[in-house]
């Protein structure tokens, strides 16, 4: 059944929910353990000396000890980060609060990069680094199957804060960030910054008495103060700064916490790249090391290791301690000078090591470490083991130690910090997302969905939303989402159901505003298949926009079933000019006798029975595809096509001229490619512009 878009979503609240949901979603559920599971599993990277992982390793190598005991080894797998066994493998631990939908014909997930950017302690010179590392990322490292996300600190960059795998919508966000460090610095009569502050908390007698003495030189013999009151009023100084100090860092690390929670839904291993200047830890403040540890217990219970970068670059000499008005003749704070390097880098070494990361410093090529990064941990070891049920104890803390049998060059990476087994132990899940059907209003429900930056639930939905040009309207999103739901016939209904499907969905622009929105409520049709009793449900509808970056949220439920699912996508809309080429969103369709790459006309994408929603094709068939091109200049244009599985490229044809001015089409046998997903991209250029390109991804099952 097709239906165009007619209502607004009753709940006009859906833009303000929407607002909070990246704080509000991921809220820790309690742990369940059954008493008969004991299996717990952690992963591990193992690398040689010249810094290269060891991919051969056999599960009676590894020596594992908990809190000193050893322990068997009862499983062990080599997992490639991004792949659909890796989805699988974590699929079925504590890691996942609520499932996260995975496409079950996937073999490749593609990597998710999280660039967690500390703005609250980010200087200029270190921000413009940031961006220039991001940028360059970007559009070297984020892989045709990768999504990326930048998260600052601050929340500055609004609704940009989410995973896309679109680079216009990662260049936006990279583009907002912007200066939002407050120099931690006390400017009374002799200035003092928080490292100095640290030193006098920890009663280093030579920066005390450099400052006694400058406080005491700043009164210019007016009058003689006394010493000992001085020295009070050194220390409540550097007391307010390190509170001053703790509040701002406490800030970052509540972001931190809400990124962890955020992505620990997320199936298989995920990397945090947390990029800042440092902190310091101001020790006779516990709090700070209290939220470090609960990052590390999220982070052991999600998956997440944190890789932490120095973003001060390579630092010859150390900083200038020089005060100007009060000089150090003595020496006393140049004799210190290292710890104004060392202190703020406490964090960063802290949360790497504890999460099973690194800690990258000295260095000024940011980009050029994490894509050394990314390809060091492209692999790792995913190691299981029983526990008897006496260590199977929730919030008793015990360390993971981990080395290879007689190979003492070899080092092994793994979660420093001290862990609650519990939370690393397998769980059963049943899958449930929604609350009772009877007793979950439907619009709180889809609510519920809609405002997930992740795609959730468990009912089949496959989703998509592309635009093209309309000559009577301008640019138009396509939406189109189809769902299968199991049959019901001769099943009473109970009291408060109905046999329907309701839907929701909003349109956003790049600043979280609501463009459009669409809702409907429709009967569940007949059974399509006698043999299975499934019945397929498909929507559709039409919805006018200007060029620019939107991003599309969909939720499907069940009435009958309470079973619901959401599912979302980034577009990026272009501007018609005379200097660029601008393109359309590609459609596919099993191809027939009057498909694209054939003597017929090209389908209309507005009529979804033209298209296929799914793109879930036989490896036996044959898939068409077509997009159309907007280039002002009518000059001479040439497109290519590429075929992707996950970041690498498998098929490649030549540039040529295309099948019509304005229409790129093609037809694509699948008999070659093994069962899995893949990425298909255009490109289209012409001898003196900029190309341009467009992907869409397909499943060959």
């Amino acid at each position: 059944m097709t239906k165009a878009v007619a209502r607004v979503f009753p709940a006009i609240m859906i833009p303000l929910l929407l607002m909070g949901a990246q704080q509000n979603t991921g809220q820790k559920s309690e742990t369940a353990i059954r008493a008969a599971v004991n299996l717990v599993q952690t992963d591990v990277m193992v690398f040689d000396r010249q810094g290269r992982f060891v991919p051969d390793l056999k599960p009676e190598q590894f020596e594992l000890k908990i809190a000193g005991k050893p322990q068997t080894v009862s499983f062990c797998e080599l997992v490639s980060s991004g792949s659909g066994r890796e989805g699988a493998l974590w699929a079925d631990t504590g890691a996942a609060p609520a499932p996260v939908r995975l496409d079950p014909v996937s073999p490749e997930l593609g990597r998710r990069l999280i660039f967690f950017v500390d703005d609250w302690h980010l200087s200029a010179d270190s921000l413009v680094r940031t961006r220039a590392a991001l940028n360059n990322l970007i559009n070297t490292s984020v892989g045709i199957s990768d999504m990326a996300g930048i998260f600052p600190a601050s929340g500055s960059i609004g609704f940009l804060q989410q995973l896309s795998g679109n680079k216009a919508v990662l260049q936006a966000a990279m583009e907002k960030l912007t200066l939002f460090y407050p120099p931690i610095v006390d400017k009374d009569r002799v200035p003092m910054n928080e490292t100095q502050a640290l030193a006098i908390e920890q009663n280093n007698t030579e920066v005390i008495s450099y400052f006694v003495d400058a406080t005491i030189m700043s009164f210019f013999g007016r009058y003689r103060p006394n010493r000992a009151e001085i020295e009070r009023s050194v220390r409540k100084r550097a007391a307010i700064l390190a509170a001053q100090s703790t509040e701002i860092a406490g800030r970052t690390l509540a972001a931190l916490a809400r990124i962890v929670r955020l992505f620990g839904p997320l199936p298989g291993r995920k990397v945090i790249f947390f990029l800042s200047d440092g902190f310091v830890l101001q020790y006779r403040h516990p709090e700070t090391l209290r939220k470090i540890r609960e990052i590390s217990d999220a982070a052991a219970r999600a998956g997440i290791m944190i890789y932490s970068l120095d973003t001060r670059g390579l630092i010859v000499g150390g900083p200038d301690v020089a005060n100007p008005d009060r000089p150090d003749l003595s020496g006393r704070l140049a004799r210190n000078v290292q710890s104004e390097v060392t202190s703020p880098q406490d964090a960063l070494h802290a949360l790497a090591a504890d999460t099973g990361g690194a800690f990258l410093r000295e260095t000024n090529a940011l980009d050029l470490a994490i894509a050394k990064t990314l390809k060091e941990t492209s692999s790792y070891y995913l190691l299981g083991w029983y526990l008897e049920r006496g260590m199977m104890e929730p919030g008793k803390y015990r360390s993971i130690r981990v080395a290879v049998k007689g190979r003492s060059d070899l080092k092994v990476r793994v979660r420093q910090a001290e862990v609650d087994l519990v939370q690393l132990a397998i769980q059963g899940q049943d899958g449930t997302v929604m609350a009772n059907p009877a007793q979950t209003d439907p619009s709180d429900a889809l609510l519920q969905l809609l405002r997930s930056p992740l795609p959730i639930g468990v009912l089949p939905v496959w989703f998509y939303a592309g635009y093209d040009l309309r000559s009577d309207r301008g640019f138009c999103i396509a939406v189109a989402l189809h769902t299968v739901i199991e049959d019901t016939q001769g099943a009473a209904l109970k009291t408060g159901q109905e046999n329907k499907i309701d839907l929701a969905g909003i349109v956003l622009n790049r600043e979280g505003g609501t463009v459009a929105s669409f809702s409907d409520s429709l009967a569940v049709p007949a059974a399509a298949d006698p043999n299975t009793g499934l019945r397929e449900w498909i929507y559709s509808g039409v919805i006018p926009v200007e060029p620019g970056i939107y991003h599309v949220r969909a939720a499907v439920r069940d009435a009958r079933t309470g079973r619901s699912a959401s599912s979302l996508q980034w577009l990026s809309v272009p501007e018609l000019t005379h200097s660029g080429i601008a393109l359309g969103s590609i459609f596919m369709a099993e191809a027939g006798p009057n498909s694209p790459g054939s003597a017929g006309p090209a389908p209309n994408i507005f009529d979804v029975s033209s298209i296929s929603v799914k793109r879930r094709f036989q490896k036996s068939s044959q898939v068409s595809y077509f997009l159309h091109v907007y280039d002002l200049q009518n000059s001479a244009l040439l497109a290519q096509t590429k075929v992707y599985r996950g970041n690498q490229a498998i098929f490649q044809s030549d540039f040529e001229p295309l099948n019509s001015p304005a229409l790129v089409t093609g037809r694509l046998p699948l008999e070659n490619f093994p069962p899995g997903a893949y990425v298909l991209e255009v490109t289209v250029r012409d001898a003196s512009r900029p190309p341009a390109t467009q992907q869409i991804s397909f499943w060959v099952q």
